[in-house]
């Protein structure tokens, strides 16, 4: 751990980085995922007990259900430990649930996009508008592919990626009938959009190819 946070030498052992080892003993976590999760992260010691790591730990374990799933995604992804998640993870998560987004898709998020979920509640709701905007039926299993797509890029790119699907021949609503069908196609460079749409236009007529 000092060889990846030098700065933790300069921690005091007894007042500040065993009280925080106990907190993970207390709640019940075994003794290799402790070290596994600290190992990977140590930076984790530098946060405020009371304000950062209790009150994380708890939303963690709500949300994923033991201490097992919660060590197994923190050894990836320890960055949930150094946020105030009351202010960012949990109304992100509240929304999408609102949205009908299925709790295991929602986890799916978690490990795979974290910074998504760790977006500013205000910013993740414009991201929703966005998709709703596009017609994307909440009730579907896109919508929450739709969200990510959307947080990935900013204003200018997406402009461009419609822009390019004009240019290929496509309506604003065969535009819209594309990011309901398959919004992780909008994440796919321009060139590559240009060369899909070259191959299937020998074949089919781009309504064809929107709605078949």
């Amino acid at each position: 751990m000092v060889k990846i946070r030098p700065q933790l030498l300069s921690a005091n052992l007894e007042k500040s980085i065993k009280p925080k080892m106990k907190i993970f003993q207390d709640l019940g976590f075994l003794a290799n995922d402790i070290s596994e999760i600290i190992s990977n992260d140590p930076w984790i010691l530098r946060q405020s007990m009371k304000t950062t790591l209790i009150p994380s730990l708890s939303v963690l374990r709500s949300l994923l259900g033991s201490n097992a799933e919660v060590a197994k995604f923190l050894k990836t992804s320890g960055r949930f430990l150094k946020t105030n998640l009351g202010k960012n993870l949990v109304p992100n998560v509240e929304l999408l649930k609102n949205c009908g987004v299925a709790k295991e898709q929602i986890i799916s998020v978690m490990y795979y996009f974290p910074r998504l979920l760790l977006s500013n509640p205000e910013v993740m709701k414009k991201y929703v508008d966005k998709v709703d905007k596009m017609g994307m039926d909440r009730s579907s299993r896109m919508f929450i592919h739709g969200v990510r797509i959307i947080s990935s890029m900013s204003y200018k790119t997406l402009e461009l990626k419609f822009r390019t699907f004009q240019e290929l021949g496509f309506s604003e609503g065969d535009i819209a009938a594309a990011f309901r069908k398959s919004p992780l196609a909008f994440g796919a460079s321009e060139e590559k959009l240009k060369e899909v749409k070259e191959f299937l236009s020998c074949h089919w007529e781009v309504q064809s190819i929107m709605y078949s």
